[in-house]
């Protein structure tokens, strides 16, 4: 990156001797940002604002040709309405439709990112018209984001912008960069991230403690069922209140990346060692704000499976009992139903592989016992780190652990942690040495009267994170 005199990281632009030169190391000129935020406001490129990718293989493309990316077909629209309406059984259209040919897709892949379109993770999920050899989809709605660029730089021929987008309260830095290369035929994009200047692992944590932060704050109080409502937090709380124990030891959270992506869901629920209680909530990261997956409420509700999927349990009214298998969907990270059965109030059964219950099929009374078994089995009891462990004095910090902790308190601690890590517990935790308040924690076996280690973790008793000395990763031993 080029010197910085600001705050943004690179001197100002304006008179600099280097603006002239194109492929030069250089601040990006006024001129130069008015012409990219236009484009990049452009039917054609402003889907790839609408969803986050570290590398061009994540991006999504469902979002990116969401409104259709500016691509013309020579397929016409009548002849798409009619084979999408006679492939759904329809018999008319809610909203218009966007209709991409495969040709056509595989071309802008290849031109946006310089890769084939085999290469992509998340394909394209629309309908596909095989008499027209066109994908498709219906929608009344656009994703289209505009964007202001407030700053830029070009450095080795790689550009480097830089916008505030306009995210919750509970987000101060806003600041994504989108990173490119430019062709005689437009952009090759390279990624496309929520990037603060405090640091994203450093922003990720400030938004998940305010959310433990909020919860503990809620449960302390014994907010009632409809002031949990009202802030936002699952009704399912207030089932603690009348336990033996005090609802902030039962109640609490626990981090666990689900879906692969490098950014840990939070996930919010209840520890009972006798039976496995529903997830409450669970949140992800999106664009620099928390994203809520789901929430749990009476008689809908949803049980962790272990292989980050879900299982939806509910009650209809007039209809029956439904259990769904539910995996992580698009950028958006909501859950969708891949598979579903139900019991009917007159005594049937049903299964389905359509969210819409249009490809029913009757069930018999063994295969939907069989079923729910088998997700029953799936459930897991997941060891959440209770709420009495965050900090809710009066400045309203973010949540953090009640230290200093004794040796004995970090020892059990990091046990739990590496259990829940790796589905495993040494035998014996010790303090192997201490320096200040930094502690020196090994987990291992007795094997063959020879010393199996499992890990050595570096902790702070005060805050209970550190580092793993053997992988080189930073934990967090009270989570």
């Amino acid at each position: 990156m080029p010197e910085s005199s600001s705050g943004q990281g690179f001197k100002t632009s304006g008179d600099s001797d280097l603006a002239e030169a194109e492929d030069s190391d250089r601040v990006l000129t006024g001129t130069e940002l008015a012409e990219i935020e236009e484009d990049f406001n452009s039917m054609r490129y402003n889907g790839f604002l609408s969803t986050e990718f570290e590398t061009v293989s994540d991006i999504w493309w469902d979002e990116v040709l969401y409104n259709g990316a500016g691509i013309n077909s020579s397929v016409k629209y009548d002849d798409v309405e009619a084979s999408y309406l006679k492939k759904t059984g329809d018999e008319e259209l809610f909203g218009d439709i966007t209709y991409i040919s495969t040709s056509d897709i595989q071309d802008f892949v290849l031109e946006t990112t310089g890769q084939s379109y085999d290469t992509m993770h998340h394909k394209i999920d629309w309908m596909y018209l095989k008499d027209l050899d066109v994908y498709a989809h219906q929608h009344g709605d656009t994703n289209f984001r505009p964007i202001e660029l407030s700053d830029g730089y070009v450095e080795d021929g790689i550009y480097h912008v830089y916008y505030d987008a306009p995210l919750g309260d509970d987000v101060d830095d806003k600041r994504f960069e989108i990173v490119f290369e430019k062709t005689d035929e437009g952009y090759v994009f390279i990624s496309y991230l929520w990037a603060p200047e405090c640091g994203r692992e450093e922003g990720i944590e400030a938004i998940y403690d305010s959310l433990i932060d909020k919860y503990a704050k809620a449960v302390n109080a014994r907010l009632d069922r409809d002031e949990l409502r009202a802030e936002n937090i699952s009704e399912l709380c207030a089932v603690e209140y009348n336990g033996d124990e005090d609802p902030m030891d039962v109640i609490g959270y626990y981090r666990k990346d689900i879906d692969g992506d490098g950014i840990d869901e939070l996930f919010f629920g209840a520890n009972h060692n006798d039976y496995i209680m529903p997830v409450y909530e669970v949140y992800t990261i999106k664009d620099g704000s928390w994203n809520r997956i789901f929430m749990s409420y009476d008689e809908y509700v949803y049980y962790y499976a272990g292989d980050g999927t879900f299982y939806l349990d509910e009650h209809v009214v007039d209809v029956g009992d439904v259990l769904s298998h539910c995996e992580l969907y698009s950028a958006y990270k909501f859950t969708n139903a891949v598979d579903m059965v139900r019991s009917l109030y007159d005594g049937t059964y049903e299964y389905s592989t359509d969210y819409f219950w249009k490809d029913i099929q009757n069930i018999s009374e063994k295969e939907y016992n069989e079923y729910v078994d088998d997700a029953k089995a799936m459930y897991v009891n997941i060891k959440y780190t209770p709420l009495s462990t965050v900090d809710i004095g009066s400045t309203g910090s973010s949540a953090s652990a009640k230290g200093p902790y004794t040796n004995k308190e970090l020892c059990e601690m990091a046990l739990d942690h590496y259990e829940k890590e790796y589905d495993y517990r040494p035998t014996i935790s010790e303090v192997d040495s201490e320096d200040g308040d930094m502690v020196t924690i090994h987990l291992y076996d007795i094997v063959d009267d020879h010393t199996a280690t499992s890990a050595w973790y570096e902790i702070d008793r005060n805050t209970g994170r550190g580092e793993d000395v053997i992988l080189g990763n930073k934990v967090d031993i009270t989570r």
